[in-house]
């Protein structure tokens, strides 16, 4: 959510990390006024008066004054939103208008979400401007993405700023770590919760003559997951054996350290750099009707960044941003005969004794990229962003009997966005656009399920991107927008190729493309924030996967329609209240020619959700928050059968949350929470055609309460 300077607002209302308005903060520089030395001859001059002076003030102001708004869908989450509870990354995100969640578990499970009616594959995830998304076209995983690391969440939807350099039809997600303790050299924190939850976490922070600093952390976080769920055994329509089970063997366990240091160059320039490592390990539980005792997935994940910031005062209108970064993560999903979930999808591996399989892989991402910016006037900004990207990714693959995985691949990418914004009095416009080179490989083989032979490929494709927009600012609290885009996106490697184990290669797969537009407004007072945005989304020749019943096989038979509107409302009085409404109206049109699907609605996405939250402040360092969240009913299945209708008669679903934090003695704050304060659960097995199927689907445990102790030294 957007809003203006207003060091009185309710956090809702106010911008993060700097005291310039959020849209400026894009790769944002303060330009230093050349105050300095005239305070140093006016503390002369009171010194030889004989009257007293105070230190001098630098006042800065910045060159971007003119280009304050967002004049898109934009949103802005701190740490402080989710400190205290047991919400995900994921969680958060669903949060704001036009998201959707999808949720495979408790505490650490795979979790990814939807945009505008875009699933996650097609939603760019930057974490500290390194590239999550992967080369085989997998989704991000945003529940094993540690929320103790981020202090702040940006999300664009639809349009996709040019700086981040990707040609993204769902938007972006940029998760940028923290980068300081919250008061003292040291923090430390401890929370437990429902469930087994339990997380512990000490940062610190050091700085040497403001020329050199270094934040440090260490996270250990566990939870049993062991909630209850009602079990139908796989027959939604025979309710007599149906019965109340605990989800087992769905323990988790993550270890987090990382380092940033950073050092101030003689010429005002800054070098931020940091590196962490993270370990998961996780159990899998089992769908309905069945039972898992030893499945089991364990991740390793090393990532670093290299940047060089501009300088904290500028006198050319001319500056670069260069970065250097990597990722590498392995992981291993391990399971036996004695897991009766997997043993439809591996060819009956339950009936063989003793039998075991395992689906490893290694994957190596490796960038760098620069981000210019040129303003040859007042009103005029030039931004132009070259990135360079190579992604290795080597599938180690053993079943007793049934081969099965991925194809190696490889892909080397280059990208060139720029993008020009320009204002003439309370008029503005913009306009962009992105072009990437793919080279995509793959070794090939032979897949012993299906007997067929994939031969080597190396080929290299191109996806594209423009957009354009107006906007105008008839007085200074209020902002108008309209917005377009066009993407074309090519297939995959995972999309073309599929895998090994009854998916078929399609290397003819025609690219997907992508239209975008919308329109709103921003009002933005003192004490009163409302946006309202109306959107549209077209997309053609989307990857499904069909089958014959024995084999599987990619196609461009999918399409969607969504349009809708976003209505984010904040408003305080009392001074102590503030509340908060965030709604989403949408048409979500399945548009795939299969299996008449064409004209259902899209699979997890309301017609109807609203969020509202109300916060009390009575007196400094005391914070109570209510909020519910109402999602009308929706399909979780492309032919929209009435067994996966959620919920199944009800015309929606209410989930009831509240917090309450406290700040005593500056330096020890707790926190309690509980969300889902009823005892709703439900538990549906993922029947989409994406490519994150073949998960159950568990929405919110009930009853989830946590409570943490964060002590500053």
């Amino acid at each position: 959510m957007y809003c203006q300077d207003n060091p009185e607002a309710p956090p809702a209302l106010r911008v993060p990390e700097t005291k310039t308005p959020a849209p400026a903060r894009k790769m944002h520089r303060e330009i230093g006024v050349d105050t300095t030395l005239a305070a140093e001859k006016e503390e002369k001059k009171a010194s030889d008066s004989g009257i007293v002076a105070l230190d001098p003030m630098v006042v800065r102001s910045s060159r971007k004054q003119t280009l304050l708004e967002h004049t898109q869908s934009y949103a802005v989450i701190r740490a402080e939103e989710w400190a205290g509870t047991k919400k995900s990354i994921a969680d958060v995100i669903a949060e704001q208008t036009g998201v959707q969640t999808r949720r495979y578990g408790g505490t650490g499970s795979f979790q990814t979400i939807s945009v505008r009616g875009i699933q996650g594959s097609k939603v760019l995830v930057l974490l500290d401007g390194i590239p999550l998304n992967s080369a085989a076209g997998d989704v991000v995983d945003l529940g094993k993405i540690n929320p103790n690391r981020i202090g702040e969440i940006e999300i664009y939807k639809g349009i996709v700023p040019s700086r981040f350099g990707g040609n993204s039809i769902g938007g972006v997600i940029n998760l940028k770590s923290k980068m300081r303790t919250k008061q003292g050299p040291a923090d430390l924190s401890s929370s437990i919760g429902a469930y087994g939850y339990m997380t512990h976490d000490i940062s610190v922070y050091h700085s040497r003559a403001n020329r050199v600093s270094i934040y440090g952390s260490a996270d250990y976080t566990r939870s049993n997951n062991n909630f209850s769920y009602l079990d139908r055994n796989n027959t939604p329509y025979n309710t007599a054996d149906d019965e109340v089970r605990t989800i087992n063997n769905h323990q988790y366990r993550a270890y987090e350290a990382r380092v940033n240091p950073s050092f101030l160059l003689r010429g005002k320039r800054k070098i931020a750099s940091g590196i962490a490592y993270t370990a998961i390990t996780s159990g899998i539980p089992a769908g309905e009707g069945h039972t898992n005792r030893t499945a089991r997935y364990d991740e390793r994940k090393v990532d670093g960044i290299v940047r060089l910031l501009p300088r904290s005062e500028l006198h050319s209108p001319v500056t670069f941003t260069p970065e250097l970064g990597a990722y590498y993560r392995n992981g291993r999903t391990f399971w036996t005969s004695l897991d009766s979930s997997f043993g439809h999808s591996h060819g009956t591996l339950t009936a063989k004794e003793n039998a075991w399989g395992e689906l490893a892989f290694r994957e190596w991402i490796i960038f760098g990229g620069c981000v210019g910016e040129w303003i040859p006037v007042r009103n005029l900004m030039v931004t132009a962003a070259v990135r360079a990207c190579h992604d290795y990714f080597d599938p180690v693959t053993e079943v007793t009997g049934f081969p099965h995985g991925d194809w190696r691949s490889e892909e080397q990418t280059g990208t060139f966005s720029t993008e020009v914004d320009g204002k003439i009095g309370p008029f503005g416009a913009k306009g962009g656009g992105c072009v990437t080179v793919i080279r995509c490989e793959t070794d090939g083989g032979t897949d012993g399920y299906t007997g067929k032979t994939v031969t080597r490929s190396d080929t290299i494709t191109v996806d594209w991107s423009l957009f354009g927009g107006l906007h105008c600012r008839p007085v200074d609290p209020v902002l108008l927008f309209v917005n377009a885009a066009r993407y074309n996106k090519p297939p995959t490697l995972r999309e073309r190729y599929g895998a090994k184990g009854g998916v078929l290669p399609n290397p003819a797969l025609r690219d997907e493309t992508g239209l975008i537009a919308e329109c709103g407004f921003k009002v933005n007072l003192r004490d009163f924030f409302w946006e309202s945005i109306g959107f549209r989304t077209v997309n053609k020749n989307a990857i499904v996967m069909i089958s014959d019943g024995y084999m599987t096989k990619p196609a461009n038979l999918g399409g969607s329609l969504i349009y809708g509107i976003e209505t984010n409302l904040a408003y305080r009085f009392l001074k102590i209240v503030t509340a908060e409404i965030h709604g989403t109206i949408q048409h979500a049109e399945n548009r795939s020619r299969i299996n008449n699907w064409f004209g259902n609605r899209l699979p997890n996405e309301p017609a109807f959700s609203i969020l509202g939250k109300l916060s009390v402040t009575p007196f400094k360092g005391l914070e109570m928050q209510y909020w519910a969240d109402f999602r009308s009913y929706f399909f979780r299945d492309p032919g929209n059968t009435s067994m996966n209708r959620v919920p199944e008669e009800s015309p929606g679903i209410w989930f009831h949350n509240a917090l309450i934090r406290w700040r005593f003695r500056e330096r020890l704050e707790m926190a309690g929470s509980i969300r889902n304060i009823g005892d709703f659960i439900m538990h549906y097995e993922e029947m989409g055609e994406s490519l994150d199927a073949g998960y159950s689907w568990i929405l919110y445990p009930g009853r989830e309460w946590c409570v943490s102790f964060t002590y500053s030294f």
